[in-house]
């Protein structure tokens, strides 16, 4: 890797990070360049962005589904040294008009069954072991932190942000993707000045579903 000596993986809704193994795996000697980092217990999307470190490095910064935005934001504060954002299955805003109302019912559900993980994220026939993980990643998180980070999500809206940002973006959109609509996952990449649309055939979890597939293009672009 070239041009950015750190590739950092901001995780989606879980926070935990550990759903990167696959994508990790298929970087290979390339993924000792990336760093993961999880989201603790921090829920507002400024909390999320107090927690991370200042880049100190060329960094190209990874942002997943709920993490896209704060990857956008983070490129914002650190333009000097983040060289590319890559959001996969992601948005500049609310994905979805209801997610208020959803937070509170996401207080009392139960971890989601692995037919509705299929369903809603992976796709079916996926990997047993893998849709085991997912649902290991989910049931880790407290319900409340769940809760608010959905929460965090209905007043969502980077537009402006990642409109003004002079970072290059590129947006990974998984073409089945059943929780993001593709027009709100192009969107950042159709706002950015610098911006780039590529299409990936696959379910919601795109990096850990194809993640063959989203490592060639990080490599793609870390090396220009």
């Amino acid at each position: 890797m070239s041009e950015a000596r750190e590739v950092w993986l901001l995780p989606g809704m879980d926070g935990t990070g550990r759903l990167y193994a696959p994508l990790l795996d298929a970087l290979g000697d390339d993924g000792r360049a990336c760093r993961v980092f999880e989201h603790g217990d921090a829920a507002s999307y400024d909390a999320l962005l107090d927690r991370l470190p200042s880049p100190t490095t060329p960094t190209v910064v990874v942002g997943e589904s709920f993490g896209g935005p704060l990857a956008i934001r983070l490129a914002s504060r650190h333009a000097d040294l983040v060289r590319h954002v890559i959001l996969i299955a992601s948005f500049a805003r609310a994905p979805r008009p209801f997610l208020r109302v959803a937070s509170l019912g996401a207080r009392m559900l139960p971890t989601p069954p692995s037919w509705a993980i299929e369903l809603a994220m992976l796709g079916q026939g996926a990997d047993a072991a893998l849709t085991q993980a997912v649902r290991e990643a989910i049931r880790s998180v407290p319900p409340r932190t769940t809760a608010a980070r959905v929460a965090s999500l209905a007043s969502l809206d980077v537009r402006a942000t990642v409109a003004s940002t002079s970072t290059p973006v590129t947006a990974l959109v998984a073409t089945l993707d059943r929780l993001v609509p593709r027009a709100l996952a192009e969107e950042p990449a159709l706002l950015a000045p610098r911006g780039r649309v590529i299409a990936i055939e696959g379910p919601h979890l795109l990096a850990q579903a194809r993640p063959r597939e989203v490592a060639d293009v990080i490599r793609d672009l870390v090396d220009r």
